[in-house]
């Protein structure tokens, strides 16, 4: 039964964040109301409060890391650009580091550079416009889903195909769905 339940309130916080992470920018607390009160519909009212409060915090851990984000590409690129500017092999001074030891480096960071700034442009773009990338269970575990080979996962590991062929690892990527209580620690890092 309480696996029932997490399945249920799984489906309720999925549907949840993808509707405010299709909000973006345009975020209030009307839509926050209308969002519990779409969730009261199939749950109580306490809980839909907690889906939406978690779905809230959720999207905005993922708005800071793309401020992170944009402020490491932007170090980068400042980085990048200050070694370009030297000539090939000169000595660093006063703790800054010098030029690129090879024409053939400077060729490729000025590739690298390039790279850095579309990359940097994306990201901006979006921050902009207020489209956030979360994923519910974790980065590491979508990327495992979409690389079985790479995660040394077998087919007998996996549940049937979910629309356009799509395949769910074992039990670890439906219980990392389910709603989690907001008491329980988060995962360690590794």
């Amino acid at each position: 039964m309480l696996r029932l339940v997490g399945e249920h309130m799984g489906r309720l916080a999925s549907g949840d964040l993808a509707r405010r992470c299709r909000d973006g920018l345009e975020h209030s607390t009307g839509t926050w109301a209308a969002r519990k009160r779409d969730l009261t519909a199939g749950s109580s009212s306490r809980w839909a409060g907690s889906v939406t409060s978690n779905t809230h915090d959720q999207w905005g851990l993922s708005r800071r890391a793309q401020v992170a984000h944009l402020r490491s590409l932007e170090a980068g690129i400042g980085m990048v650009r200050y070694r370009l500017s030297l000539t090939v092999g000169a000595k660093g001074s006063r703790g800054r580091p010098g030029g690129y030891r090879s024409r053939q480096e400077w060729f490729v960071k000025s590739r690298r550079l390039a790279i850095l700034e579309t990359e940097y442009e994306r990201v901006r773009a979006e921050r902009d416009a207020g489209r956030v990338s979360v994923v519910r269970g974790g980065r590491r575990l979508l990327k495992q889903r979409h690389n079985l080979a790479a995660a040394h996962k077998s087919p007998g590991e996996v549940a049937g195909g979910v629309g356009g062929g799509a395949v769910v690892p074992d039990r670890r990527w439906r219980v990392r769905q389910k709603v989690r209580q907001r008491d329980d620690p988060p995962h360690p890092r590794r």
